[in-house]
């Protein structure tokens, strides 16, 4: 089975990137970039993840998140951030996120992250 992910991200370069990625390691993207619609994205959609940015136009990630866990509790949405400074992290675990991932981020790290989540979800 095929890794399907949605990405909430406004930066084209950023969301272009990633979709190369997903290519590359044959998984499933689908890209908004606004987080306005996130529950009926989801949704429509049915992710295995969710990558979403915090600064978004419109909404920001983390009311986003919010009100995705709220419709579906074991959603698995997985902050991509610039926000790298001490403690952010912890901040947005805290608001509910299940991980964080920095940008830049390593390319390696990056995929194995979303492999691990994948096999967490399917056990």
């Amino acid at each position: 089975m095929q890794l399907k992910l949605l990405l909430f991200e406004d930066d084209l370069f950023v969301s272009e990137l990633i979709r190369e990625i997903c290519r590359k390691n044959e998984f499933e993207i689908t890209i908004v970039h606004s987080a306005v619609e996130a529950v009926s994205d989801f949704k429509k959609e049915k992710p295995d993840l969710v990558l979403m940015d915090i600064m978004l136009q419109g909404k920001n990630g983390i009311q986003a998140m919010k009100e995705i866990k709220k419709h579906m509790p074991k959603a698995v949405v997985i902050a991509i951030t610039a926000m790298a400074m001490l403690g952010d992290k912890e901040n947005l675990l805290s608001e509910g996120f299940d991980d964080y991932i920095p940008k830049p981020f390593d390319l390696k790290q990056f995929v194995e992250k979303l492999n691990l989540w994948y096999l967490k979800k399917q056990s």
